[in-house]
């Protein structure tokens, strides 16, 4: 959300504009003309002259005096918004990430002492009000297409002063009038610089938290439409639970997220842009998808009629990004039940989620797939499960891939205490060869598993994949264990339903040795690799009526025998790929999870006949559980 994002256009036009005292992003005239039409083409665009303007801002000393003021603040702002541009708009925000944030707290801090920004009397003061709207804007744009921007906007402390700001000026909201125009763009640039760091880096949401902006933007809901659409926008990033459900059960705000949706969809390129405010429908998907991670907003949206604009962007795009959004956005919205039989009966959705899924695009893929697989579509191809699980007696570990780098740690630790641990290290999610939310590769480690540890965070809640991840395994009631990641986070929502009560608090450097030996401790030996001498006690030995060697070393033609064997000759084909782990890993599922069980049986293997099914299992039970 950010009109100004570009660098310097031809330095002709800059001169008009300094003295005219036009700014492009308050002349809607010119935004519109440019934005829309791409007439700056990367030859126009000096990439050096913005760099050079740090330098000389950086050299000077004084940024509330006027000359500064009027001159290389003013410059600041000469910037605009062309698609085309996009890649090196984000090279510079990269460069200039440590630079402008320090550079910026000065201009901040500077401005403030020596003029009333929030309330100017007079002319000095709206003159550094100017000053501080320009150089505000410069930060908006730059953290619109800059992570690395949004990070130096949180570690420079930036966010607080922005808040301050917002917090100063929620009285005057109701007041402002068209002669207050800068401090009018001031707020908005406050508003949309927030917006973009706390829709680009997760961590900002934490803090923005912490500083009390949830009370201060609610109160700009009750200001000008498009105060409360920024407002309302960042409130879905950084609400807890309990905020959400208040809100969003107040009537009018569930229909003005979905009206916002509506108004971006009636442009071409599903985008609005006026003089007082711009956005995409990309920017509003991203907001409602944050707030239907709660289940009753879940609900909701779909009563104020969110399904049929999913189903016109599915349709009818923009672009990739629109796919995704909405993908995510069903596939949350399946979580529950009755959204699921609607959504279901919507054969137009299901049809494009089909198409859809088959995508050469991994995360469309992705979310498509999954949002069929909460839909409870079956995919119609029938797969053979092929065992890609080592060890039948292992811990899982199940965790956000933003976390790999913790969950790796874990997992040797955990193996130098002498546990078998399985984690998803070949993003088996990303690899989709079977048409499944949840391959099954990783069913079967989830199911054969002795206890699965969730590594829960904030990104884990709001985390399609794991949320999919995490019912599997509470409707099979399968042992697990949470541990804490992030800091002082306490789990809210259907994170804090499937974690259960005791969690292990594995976030500090300073405390893990000592928090993971209470983790061993509760694991206990659940997990823990079994020497030669403790399975020769397990009193198992090898099925010598079917074949005289451990049912664990049996290969494809020896499973075949074994099919004979037990007279099931004419299903033999259905596991010509299966050796005998893949049959000790399918008994372990049948007395873990037997509805599964037969539900793979049916679906995953093909089997028809009851009588079969009866026969395979009676063979299968007769095998020893050998480790």
């Amino acid at each position: 959300m950010g009109n100004m994002v570009m660098c310097v256009a031809c330095r002709e036009g800059d001169r008009m504009h300094r003295r005219a005292r036009v700014d492009p992003l308050d002349d809607y005239d010119f935004y519109s003309r440019y934005s829309e039409n791409s007439l700056l083409s990367l030859s126009s665009v000096d990439y050096d002259e913005v760099i050079k303007l740090i330098d000389t801002l950086e050299s000077i000393t004084d940024y509330a005096s006027k000359v500064v003021i009027n001159n290389e603040l003013t410059e600041l702002s000469f910037f605009v918004n062309t698609d085309t541009e996009i890649k090196m708009a984000r090279q510079l925000g990269d460069r200039l990430s440590e630079r402008y944030p320090k550079l910026y707290r000065k201009i901040y801090l500077q401005l403030h002492e020596k003029y009333n920004i929030n309330d100017p009397v007079d002319k000095a003061d709206k003159d550094g009000l100017e000053a501080a709207y320009r150089s505000t804007s410069f930060l908006r744009g730059m953290a619109d297409v800059s992570i690395d921007m949004c990070k130096g906007v949180c570690e420079f402390g930036l966010i607080e002063l922005l808040v301050s700001d917002l917090g100063k000026l929620t009285g005057q909201v109701g007041t402002i009038q068209k002669r207050d125009h800068y401090k009018d763009m001031y707020i908005r640039s406050l508003l949309g610089t927030l917006h973009n760091v706390a829709r680009s880096y997760f961590p900002s949401r934490g803090y923005l938290r912490d500083i009390n902006a949830v009370d201060i933007l609610l109160e700009y809901l009750e200001g000008e439409e498009h105060y409360r659409f920024y407002a309302m926008i960042i409130l879905t990033f950084i609400m807890n639970e309990e905020e959400i459900e208040k809100i969003m059960s107040q009537e009018e705000n569930a229909q003005f997220l979905i009206l916002q949706l509506e108004t971006a969809l009636l442009n071409i390129r599903h985008k609005v842009t006026t003089p007082n405010i711009s956005y995409t429908a990309i920017e509003v998907l991203e907001g409602i998808n944050m707030v239907i991670v709660n289940d009753t907003a879940k609900i909701k949206v779909m009563e104020y009629g969110i399904l049929a604009h999913l189903v016109q962007i599915l349709r009818n795009p923009s672009n990739y990004q629109e796919q995704l959004s909405v993908a995510t956005s069903l596939w949350t919205l399946a979580f529950n039940e009755d959204n699921k039989k609607t959504i279901r009966a919507e054969k137009r959705c299901i049809k494009e989620l089909g198409k859809l899924k088959h995508s050469k695009k991994k995360e469309l893929s992705e979310a498509c797939i999954g949002a069929l697989w909460e839909l409870g579509v079956k995919d119609e191809q029938k797969t053979v499960v092929t065992s890609q699980v080592t060890n039948n007696r292992h811990v899982m570990i199940s965790y956000q891939w933003d976390d790999e780098q913790f969950a790796v740690k874990l997992k040797e630790e955990l193996e130098a205490s002498g546990y078998s641990v399985w984690m998803d290290m070949n993003n088996t999610w990303k690899s989709f060869s079977t048409l499944k939310a949840i391959p099954d590769t990783l069913q079967e480690a989830i199911i054969s598993s002795d206890v699965i540890i969730m590594c829960i965070s904030e990104a884990y809640k709001f985390s399609n994949r794991c949320r999919s991840e995490s019912e599997f395994i509470t409707n099979r009631e399968l042992d697990r264990v949470a541990i804490r990641l992030q800091p002082n986070y306490t789990p809210d929502g259907w994170l804090k339903r499937v974690a259960g009560g005791e969690i292990v608090d594995l976030s500090s450097e300073k405390d893990f040795e000592k928090n993971f030996k209470e983790l061993t401790e509760i694991l206990g030996e659940r997990g823990k690799l079994l020497d030669k001498e403790t399975v020769q006690t397990l009193g198992s030995t090898p099925p010598e009526a079917v074949l005289n060697k451990p049912v664990e070393s049996w290969d494809s033609a020896d499973v075949s025998k074994w099919l004979k064997e037990n007279n099931l000759e004419h299903i033999t084909a259905k596991f010509d790929k299966y050796n005998g782990k893949d049959l000790l890993n399918l008994r372990k599922m049948l007395d873990r999870a037997a509805q599964f069980y037969y539900d793979s049986l049916k679906n995953d293997f093909g089997f028809e006949k009851t009588i079969d099914i009866g026969s395979f299992t009676s063979a299968l039970e007769s095998l020893p559980m050998c480790h």
